[in-house]
């Protein structure tokens, strides 16, 4: 953030800001090498982007907190006061790295489907499949004083079709501390919280392996007309495609907080609107769940599921 001006892109006078390279390369793709700093942005990744940091997360930070989000042309910055920290669109495909970064926000996107939502204030998946890996996606909090619907404090995976998922790769990260946490609901008007780390959504997958996944937190046991699963993870994925089932595989799951259930892993299931509940879908093995706290399942919740647990 100290550096003077625009920069050109060289190694001699990088440019200033990461999204600034990522439009400098949208047509063509390719690697942007990250060094270390602060970088006060949110971005916006198109397909064949590789971000990734020369000296890893201890010196490389990503800080969205207030910062708007770019536009769809990944040149613009928009109107709209605080975004996710890094969006992958559809556009993204899963081509798409960002990798050895400390990303943090306050703040999040809204679920522009409904517009009822807010949703991944670390890492927003729409519809692509990027890899994220070596992070420490920290500190993420999901807030605003009027939306009372939040999801995936972290990370918020979610696609369109659940035949054709977004299935991104989410391994060796640190994904601690993040939070959703809206206020008290009202007799009449709920407040709900899924996936204090990560969300993945109905129409969504996910491989996520290997990650350290800590003292995250979905909603507050003191507040009052507020259901919160998934301190952890949420998964509500119907995605019953052979082979492109979520996988969580060889996590540590610890210290985290659900103020409802599943303060570890929540399985949940897909509500419609109109017509029968469909269960959660994929497959958990080869992970450790410790000392993680909630009303229901510290560990792991079920609710209507078809997922495989080893």
């Amino acid at each position: 953030d100290d550096c003077a001006g625009t920069g050109t892109g060289t190694q001699g006078n990088p440019y200033c800001k990461i999204q600034t390279a990522i439009c400098a390369i949208k047509a063509t793709g390719g690697t942007i090498n990250v060094l270390p700093g602060t970088y006060l942005e949110a971005i916006r990744v198109t397909a064949n982007i590789n971000i990734i940091s020369t000296d890893g997360p201890a010196v490389t930070t990503l800080d969205a907190t207030r910062k708007p989000c770019p536009t769809s042309d990944y040149c613009t910055i928009g109107a709209q006061p605080n975004c996710s920290a890094v969006y992958f669109p559809s556009a993204a495909g899963s081509t798409s790295r960002i990798e050895g970064i400390r990303i943090t926000n306050t703040g999040g996107g809204i679920d522009q489907a409904t517009d009822l939502a807010k949703i991944g204030a670390g890492i927003l998946v729409f519809g692509s499949s990027p890899t994220i890996t070596r992070n420490e996606i920290v500190g993420n909090t999901i807030s605003s004083p009027t939306y009372k619907l939040y999801y995936g404090g972290g990370i918020y995976i979610q696609g369109s079709n659940p035949a054709a998922p977004p299935r991104p790769v989410i391994t060796t990260n640190l994904i601690q501390g993040n939070v959703a946490d809206p206020v008290n609901g009202t007799s009449t008007a709920n407040s709900d919280a899924f996936g204090g780390g990560i969300y993945i959504g109905f129409n969504a997958s996910a491989v996520i392996t290997g990650n350290t996944i800590k003292a995250n937190r979905v909603g507050d046991p003191t507040k009052t007309f507020q259901t919160s699963n998934g301190g952890g993870v949420d998964d509500t994925s119907r995605v019953s495609v052979t082979g492109l089932e979520p996988k969580i595989s060889g996590n540590l799951f610890t210290g985290n907080l659900a103020g409802d259930s599943g303060a570890g892993l929540s399985l949940d299931e897909y509500i419609p609107g109109a017509g029968a509940v469909e269960p959660s879908r994929g497959t958990i093995d080869n992970n450790i769940f410790d000392t993680n706290t909630a009303d229901y399942g510290g560990a792991i919740d079920v609710g209507e599921t078809l997922a495989k647990i080893y």
